[in-house]
């Protein structure tokens, strides 16, 4: 077995078994149902929503209810990176393993971690990452936050696209709470791969966009400094695209 073979090997996602398929879904379902009790939810951009995979689903961070308002209107599954000590939390860390989430240490990312975000791409699967890395719930947290530059290094390495998606509201019983869907894009690469202040300052620019879309949700196109235009797009890119808007048969 060649060492291309045996990393392929290694990154290959497993599926869980139909009973755990079943629970999981069920999960999903009754969290749906409390977040349209507990909120007032709106969705902007439905039709927008990836409809299959591979790809990146980027979004700013405000509550541990953002992968179900997520989920609301995304028909795949969507395997999210946490922290890796939420696992251990007496109530969360148990619905986090239902959902199987890929548990990450976001300082120091362990090879298992990779190869799992790489396992869940080459199947073709969409994968949240929320790189703010913390819940930003005031203007000067989102100040004071630089994101984490992870995702987009996965992007560019697998060839994979970003779908952003914003979230807006506080998350607090009877409250309006909105989703605005982006538009999937890949990532513009910067002049020196190797400057580390370059690639942080595209993990800001994106984040800026996302945040932008929940002041101006018609504005979605993706700024330059991070997107590349349609004609700049290669043959598979633009393939990968088409799967991502029209689905690819995705586990669901």
């Amino acid at each position: 077995m060649t060492k291309k073979q045996k990393n392929k090997q290694l990154t290959k996602y497993t599926p869980p078994s139909k009973i755990s398929q079943f629970f999981r879904n069920g999960l999903k379902n009754a969290s749906l149902i409390l977040a349209h009790i507990l909120y007032r939810m709106k969705f902007i951009g439905a039709e927008r929503t990836p409809r299959g995979g591979p790809a990146f689903i980027v979004a700013n961070h405000v509550s541990y209810y953002d992968i179900p308002v997520i989920f609301w209107k995304v028909k795949p599954w969507v395997f999210f990176v946490a922290k890796h000590d939420l696992l251990d939390k007496p109530v969360i860390g148990p619905v986090i393993k239902w959902w199987e989430a890929i548990p990450i240490n976001r300082d120091q990312p362990g090879v298992a971690s990779v190869r799992e975000i790489m396992g869940h791409i080459r199947a073709n699967h969409l994968v949240a990452i929320f790189p703010e890395g913390t819940r930003i719930k005031s203007e000067e947290a989102k100040r004071q936050n630089q994101p984490k530059d992870g995702v987009l290094h996965f992007a560019r390495k697998l060839n994979t696209p970003i779908m952003p998606m914003a979230i807006d509201g506080t998350f607090k019983v009877g409250t309006k709470v909105t989703v605005i869907a982006g538009k999937p894009f890949f990532l513009r690469p910067p002049e020196d791969p190797n400057d580390r202040s370059a690639v942080s300052n595209q993990a800001q620019c994106l984040m800026d966009y996302i945040y932008n879309m929940i002041d101006h949700p018609d504005e979605i196109e993706p700024p330059r400094e991070i997107a590349l235009s349609e004609n700049e797009l290669t043959p598979k890119q633009k393939t990968i695209l088409e799967r991502v808007k029209y689905g690819n048969g995705g586990i669901s």
